[in-house]
């Protein structure tokens, strides 16, 4: 946040671009989009960086964890049905959008996530 704080006011930069990580994105959001400095290309696959009606400066890049997680939900049912799925994922804005995604591809066929 200091560095970001520095590159705004001292070296008056005209935009971030493709800052990593959704923690260190998340922690630079709301100071951005308050000095009004585009948030470029957040390298960060999180949901919530399609929030323009909040952040209208800040543009996410990749495409979203709960995209992913349905194309892996497409992928079981197409191709393993029956299977039974047990999730490790990070508790944050990261694993819980993969989670999410799982889920809500999965559909009526959820209960195959066992744990």
């Amino acid at each position: 946040m200091e560095q970001i704080r520095r590159l705004v006011e001292q070296d008056e930069v005209l935009a971030v671009f493709q800052s990593l990580g959704t923690p260190s994105n998340t922690a630079i959001q709301k100071y951005l989009n308050a000095k009004r400095v585009p948030q470029l290309f957040a390298a960060t696959g999180a949901t919530k960086w399609g929030d323009p009606q909040n952040f209208p400066w800040t543009i996410g890049w990749q495409p979203s964890y709960q995209a992913e997680g349905h194309i892996y939900a497409k992928y079981v049912l197409q191709n393993r049905p029956n299977a039974r799925i047990a999730l490790l994922y990070q508790n944050d804005d990261y694993g819980k959008d993969y989670v999410r995604g799982l889920r809500d591809g999965l559909g009526a066929k959820a209960s195959l996530i066992v744990k």
